[in-house]
């Protein structure tokens, strides 16, 4: 009997490593928008969205800046701009 119980006691200690194992992983890949961590795909698309608003709100900026010179070179009759095509 005691025999049997040490066999038992090793066979559960098995039991109980192999599941501690498989639930113990750092490669969680989870895709819970609430879970905080900021790893999921909710995550990346939200990063590439304000990435691109970013990119396009950089481009109207640019693009304003443009206009404006352009408007005080009409102005004051001159232009800033290099023409490399001539």
């Amino acid at each position: 009997m005691k025999q049997f119980r040490k066999f038992l006691l090793a066979l559960m200690c098995v039991a109980v490593m192999g599941v501690v194992t498989a639930c113990g992983s750092e490669n969680n890949q989870t895709n819970d928008i609430t879970d905080g961590t900021g790893d999921g795909v909710a995550d990346d698309i939200g990063d590439d969205v304000k990435d691109s608003a970013e990119e396009i709100g950089d481009d109207v900026k640019d693009g304003v800046d443009d206009v404006r010179d352009r408007a005080d070179d009409a102005a004051d009759g001159t232009d800033d701009r290099t023409d490399n095509a001539r």
